[in-house]
């Protein structure tokens, strides 16, 4: 935990923002993408989806490095290596498994995401997958064959990501700490 009230308060407006709805934040969000002429371009869903998940993930990954104990990088000091080597080839190994769990959550996160890809993107063309989803779903029929397709053919990205990651978390894992 951050011993400054400054770094707590940021860190726990980090987590009273998670604390409410998308939709809270929809219109003046709206608002601001309309006024930048943002509206119906993929950046303004980066912008968005980086606004958002960005806080979260330094939460996250704040977690975990607070798990990693500073002698190992005063040892490496110590043992000739700058500031920047320590960070490189002993805490970014040991940080593995959480940067790869981060970036699992910070992908689906954004990869299923609807209310503001709905809400920025109008063009046909620029559509993201969850929203194109609804296409499948008219006035008076459902497309349930084509939907269950579509929905599969959306979570192979997910689960091939998911499945070459977790090769390098079990790797980071059996060997991020064992000195060569």
């Amino acid at each position: 935990m951050p011993a400054d009230p400054a770094e707590k308060a940021l860190f726990f407006a980090v987590l009273i923002r998670n604390m409410f709805p998308v939709v809270v934040f929809l219109i003046p969000l709206f608002i601001l993408m309309k006024f930048f002429g943002l509206i119906d371009t993929h950046f303004s869903l980066i912008l968005t989806y980086l606004t958002f998940g960005l806080p979260l993930s330094i939460w996250l990954l704040k977690g975990f490095y607070d798990n990693i104990p500073p002698e190992l990088e005063r040892a490496a000091r110590i043992d000739g290596a700058t500031r920047f080597q320590a960070f490189w080839k002993i805490i970014l190994p040991l940080s593995t498994p959480g940067l790869v769990a981060t970036a699992i959550y910070a992908f689906i996160q954004g990869w299923n995401e609807y209310v503001y890809a709905r809400t920025f993107i109008n063009s046909q063309e620029l559509m993201t997958m969850p929203v194109g989803l609804e296409k499948f779903f008219t006035e008076y029929a459902s497309n349930w064959p084509g939907l269950m397709a579509a929905s599969f053919i959306m979570s192979v990205p997910v689960v091939v990501l998911f499945l070459v990651l977790q090769r390098h978390f079990v790797r980071a894992l059996t060997e991020g700490a064992v000195k060569h």
